[in-house]
This record gives structure tokens, sequence and C-alpha cells, in this order.
């Protein structure tokens, strides 16, 4: 078994230390790791293990929506934040808010810290409302 290391944040990985601080080991078989590997994530072998890495997928994101200038957030979304399925106009475009969402799923394989938000936001793809575009925003 090889040990797969999928980093919580894109930022170098040259200490032990982060590495057990932000970082979900999982032990996988090699064989199994091309059904899991597609073109948007990276993939980077050492001695410690395999990296993924899915920056470059989450800075197309941001440069689809154009949020590329914009300042991170230390959390990705507030947990106190109460999302509604009858307040706020509903969007007139509803599969922008669909896209991204499903976007932000994929982005969860290396992101477990997206995990909760995702989960929120995907509860209104149905009809979303412009607090739920909102909080997906934010959300990158």
């Amino acid at each position: 078994m090889t040990p797969l290391i999928v980093g919580i944040q894109s930022l170098p990985m040259h200490s032990l230390k982060w590495l057990a601080k932000n970082c979900l080991v999982i032990q996988i078989s090699p064989k199994s790791l091309p059904a899991i590997i597609t073109e948007r994530t990276e993939v980077a072998r050492s001695k410690q293990g395999i990296a993924l890495s899915q920056q470059k997928y989450a800075l197309d994101i941001l440069q689809d929506i154009g949020y590329m200038g914009c300042k991170a957030s230390r959390i990705p979304f507030d947990p106190s934040t109460q999302l509604s399925r009858d307040q706020g106009a509903v969007i007139s475009n509803p599969s922008r808010y669909r896209r991204l969402v499903g976007r932000l799923i994929y982005l969860t394989i290396t992101r477990p810290d997206l995990a909760y938000a995702v989960h929120i936001l995907s509860q209104y793809m149905d009809r979303p409302r412009e607090p739920h575009l909102e909080a997906a925003y934010k959300t990158l």
C-alpha cells in the first residue's frame, strides 16, 4: 500500500509537521490510483507518498467566475449562516449555480474542509436564490 496524501490547502509541503497538521493521509493500492485521478488533478510522487493537488482546477473556477483577484477567506462557510428556500430572489439562470456547486463537489476530493459548505449549498440545487449564490461565491 502507498500512502496517499491529500492536502487541505495548496501550500508547499516541506515539513512533516505541516503534513501532519493540514493533510489527510489515506492508504491506497497503487493499482486503484488511476480510478480516482482525472485530468483536473495533479499528482506528485515522493518518498513520503503521492500528493494530489487541484490547484489549477481551483484557479480555473476562480477565473471562470471572475474572482481571480479576490482575497482568500479563512473560513469557507460561516456555520451560523442561515440559508432558506424562501428568502431572496430566484436566480434567473440556475444552471450557473448548479455548475458552480458541481465544481465545488469535485474540489472536495482534495479539499475536505469545503465538504460542509458544499453539503449545505447542494441542498438548494432545485431552486437556487441570490443568497445561495452569494454563499457559493464566498466558499470560493
